[in-house]
């Protein structure tokens, strides 16, 4: 009877040990496969809470599952910035006019344009009486002046006026029988001291015109000039201008020059330099072969004359 119970007793903590080694290769299996699911499978999605910055808007950048050497997905895709209204902060682009081409437009019409080199040698007085010149240059990055700029001025003119560095330019363009030119500039420029040291009127502001008949053009052509070109506003002030290119009393709202363009007499000089200096070459090789001819042939007559 004894050994009977034993026998029992025996059987059942058996059973409970092969129950409990089961359980234990049960779980020893899912950590397994859970870990082969973290490393081969498993996406994260990370997500940045939104950063304040200076001004009090937020940036919310949110990272998206992308693929890496062990197959972990970890793709970051950045998502535009929000404020704190609710609105998107778009990437901005800008574009401007090219630097030193200058456009005066009105009412959707495009009437001057302008693109040149200039500057302006000025006679001024400085202190201890004496007389000094400073340089003044018309920059690339000068503007038009857009509230005194105009496409119908008095008179039937048009003007375009460019301001740079607390000083400006006028030109005034005039058409008379279908011929477009320039009437009048007036230049207005501060005595500063970086251009006029030491003047005897330190910031003082001055004025000079010119009224003349410049860059003479039918109307519908351009005007070109790219030789320098001095033009005198007084016995103080001469403006050089050179690589000039302009437009007057344009029909159309094109921001580009036509092709039908006027040159310069200074450019015409220039361009007949090649074929002037080709001519010369070629009438003194034809010299030197007619000098060669004659000698050659003297000598001739001279070796016949001695035969005989």
């Amino acid at each position: 009877m004894k050994l009977k119970v034993l026998e029992i007793i025996l059987l059942s903590l058996l059973a409970v040990s092969s129950v409990k080694a089961q359980e234990n290769d049960l779980t020893t299996d899912s950590v397994i496969l859970s870990d082969l699911n973290t490393t081969h499978f498993n996406e994260s999605t990370t997500t940045l809470l939104p950063s304040t910055s200076k001004n009090g808007t937020e940036s919310t950048t949110t990272l998206l599952p992308s693929t890496s050497k062990n197959g972990t997905e970890s793709t970051t895709t950045l998502l535009p910035s929000t404020s704190k209204n609710g609105t998107e902060t778009p990437i901005s682009s800008s574009t401007s006019a090219p630097s030193g081409k200058w456009i005066v437009e009105d009412e959707n019409k495009t009437c001057i344009i302008l693109t040149m080199d200039a500057s302006f040698n000025i006679k001024y007085n400085k202190t201890g009486k004496s007389i000094g010149t400073g340089k003044l240059d018309v920059p690339k990055n000068a503007s038009v002046d857009t509230g005194n700029s105009t496409c119908s001025g008095a008179n039937y003119t048009q003007i375009i006026v460019l301001v740079f560095n607390g000083n400006s330019l006028m030109m005034t363009f005039a058409n008379t029988d279908k011929t477009v030119s320039v009437t009048k500039m007036k230049l207005n420029y501060i005595l500063d001291s970086v251009n006029f040291p030491n003047a005897s009127e330190p910031n003082a502001m001055k004025e000079v015109k010119v009224s003349e008949t410049l860059f003479k053009v039918d109307q519908g052509k351009g005007y070109v000039c790219n030789k320098a070109e001095n033009i005198d506003f007084n016995l103080n002030v001469t403006m050089t201008v050179s690589k000039l290119q302009v437009e007057a009393f344009r029909t159309d709202n094109s921001s580009y020059f036509t092709e039908d363009i006027f040159e310069c007499v200074a450019d015409d000089d220039i361009s007949d330099i090649v074929p002037i200096a080709v001519g010369c070459a070629l009438a003194g090789l034809v010299l030197i072969v007619l000098i060669a001819y004659i000698v050659g042939r003297h000598r001739n007559h001279q070796k016949s004359y001695q035969s005989m």
